[in-house]
Formats: C-alpha cells, structure tokens, sequence
C-alpha cells in the first residue's frame, strides 16, 4: 500500500528533524522555527512534476530568510 501524502509530508519534515535532534529549530512553519519554503500554485499532475523536475519555477521561495519571489510557473532562464 501507498503512504498517504500527509504521511510522506511528516516524514520528510518532522520526523526527519526529530531524527537528526532538530525539531526545536527545524521540521514544522512555526514563529521562530526555519524555513525554506516553496510556494507553488498546482492546477494540475503536470504542474507538480514540471515544478519538481526542474521545468518550472515556484511563484515564491523562502529561502534563509528571504523571499524570492518569480513570475509563477515559467521556463527557467
């Protein structure tokens, strides 16, 4: 059986931070905790994999504390 994606998602996060002892500064968006995030709009399967191939970019990046912000899902330049 597959995992359900919320299971996935906890287990590339928080249970990865638990594992490596750094829950308290990593693993879940919370005041104070970092982050690196990608903020994508998925209309479609294609979207997500045109995104996680590297064939599109994200509308907006967090990355070190910094928002880095595109022109939505595009061809990178």
């Amino acid at each position: 059986d597959a995992l359900e994606p919320a299971t996935v998602l906890r287990c590339a996060t928080l249970n990865g931070a638990r594992a490596l002892g750094l829950q308290a500064d990593h693993g879940s968006i919370r005041p104070g905790k970092l982050a690196n995030l990608a903020v994508v709009p998925i209309g479609t399967r294609e979207d997500l994999e045109a995104v996680i191939g590297g064939l599109a970019h994200p509308v907006s990046v967090l990355w070190r504390g910094n928002w880095r912000k595109s022109k939505g899902l595009a061809n990178p330049a």
